[in-house]
């Protein structure tokens, strides 16, 4: 199995904030991902040294594979690695996932400042009480 290796995130500047998505060409080809949840270190820095900001329950995760000749990189911060599937599938909305695919959810709306994250999930899934808490909703 291939083993996801990035860029170091620190310089003699200090630690880069967040790294950036690198996708396809073409948004709407198919494309096989791995999903992989980056290991904090002092909680707010992924393994390779960039700076993400603290969790408050959720991890950064990276969806990754090869468009061809270039490497694709998805990053995308959620509670879960279900979660963290439905929002590589709203950047990438044909891409696969060697593990097999999320439970299948009706809707996902990104919430922005001052708005709430919007799960429908079906079939009917329990949530667990941390997503719950993270998204500040009562559970299922």
């Amino acid at each position: 199995m291939k083993k996801l290796i990035l860029e170091s995130g620190s310089s003699q500047r200090g630690a880069q904030v967040g790294r950036g998505d690198v996708l396809p060409t073409n948004l709407n080809d198919p494309i096989k991902l791995r999903v992989e949840k980056l290991r904090w270190v002092d909680g707010d820095y992924d393994q390779f040294g960039a700076y993400w900001g603290g969790g408050n329950g959720t991890d950064i995760y990276c969806a990754w594979g090869e468009d061809g000749d270039n490497q694709v990189l998805v990053f995308v911060r959620a509670a879960t690695r279900t979660d963290a599937k439905h929002l590589v599938l709203q950047k990438l909305p044909k891409a696969s996932f060697y593990d097999g695919p999320p439970p299948k959810l009706t809707s996902l709306k990104p919430g922005g400042a001052g708005e709430r994250l919007s799960l429908n999930i079906h079939p009917p899934f329990a949530i667990s009480a941390r997503l719950c808490a993270a998204l500040q909703i009562g559970e299922a």
